[in-house]
């Protein structure tokens, strides 16, 4: 039995589990290997993290660590995984196996750009750099940066004809509040793939493309670096009839005046898109 069918999709998922059917132990495992690495990097003043150090990270998820087990000494899930972004062919006898990580990877790749949005993920990185005291900085924007780019190397979705989507970030007039000044910005996104996806695929394979399915956006104001992600709403889609999403971001800065932002939309599969996106606050 393949480590496929023991992930929930959203109509089953459990108070232990992601949204997507990732066990929360994942979370914890791949975010403590990644500064593991970081703290080996920095020491090393390297900025950039290898594809084989995001193997590394993946690779210490709960659900790897027991596909690793199921395989034995079949297949080493590193190897399959370094292959696939070298773009080397799949023995028919891994075909299953190759399979499995096509669902499970994007899955973990969601659960990595989650984390980076939370607080406690954004405090404990500033201070790590800080307590580092080296001249190698790392922010969220990279760490968002490189890990959606490592799922398009594995999955490679950009190379076969995926088209993506076409998102505009635009800002919207808000409530006004005493002494505090918010941007309000609205994410509107046109999934440009899910009609052929829907119509090209069974029902089985779109509710698991769907269940699997993360899009966010991380937005970077362009005066001080600062970077927040988001992660936008997909709980009320409806495949039958839907064939984008809107969303809402707030921002809270700490005077009025005009700001800009650098905004990427990212999907857990690789695909990313950038725009400048100019805003004022009152």
């Amino acid at each position: 039995m393949g480590i496929i069918l023991q992930l929930k999709t959203n109509s089953d998922v459990k108070p232990d589990t992601f949204t997507n059917g990732i066990d929360k132990r994942s979370a914890k495992a791949m975010i403590g290997k990644l500064m593991d690495t970081l703290e080996k990097n920095m020491r090393k003043k390297i900025k950039v993290l290898t594809n084989d150090q995001l193997i590394e990270v993946v690779e210490s998820s709960w659900e790897l660590v027991v596909l690793n087990e199921e395989q034995g000494k079949k297949v080493i899930l590193r190897d399959l995984i370094r292959n696939k972004i070298e773009g080397g062919s799949i023995s028919d006898k891994f075909k299953e196996t190759d399979q499995q990580l096509e669902q499970i990877v994007p899955r973990l790749i969601s659960v990595l750009l989650e984390t980076f949005s939370e607080t406690d993920f954004v405090r404990g990185l500033l201070t790590f750099n800080h307590e580092s005291n080296c001249k190698v900085q790392y922010s969220i924007e990279d760490l968002y940066t490189q890990v959606v780019a490592f799922a398009d190397n594995v999955i490679k979705n950009s190379k076969n004809g995926y088209q993506g989507y076409r998102v505009k970030v635009n800002q919207e007039e808000g409530e006004a509040h005493k002494d505090k000044h918010f941007i309000n910005l609205c994410v509107d996104v046109e999934a440009l793939d899910w009609n052929s996806i829907r119509d090209g695929e069974s029902a089985e394979q779109y509710k698991n493309y769907q269940s699997n399915l993360g899009l966010y956006v991380s937005l970077t104001n362009t005066e001080n670096n600062k970077c927040q992600v988001y992660k936008l709403k997909t709980t009320d889609i409806k495949p039958e009839t839907v064939d984008g999403i809107k969303d809402k971001i707030k921002i809270q800065v700490p005077e009025a005046g005009k700001y800009t932002f650098k905004s990427t939309f990212s999907d857990c599969y690789g695909f990313s898109t950038s725009q400048v996106v100019s805003t004022e606050a009152k």
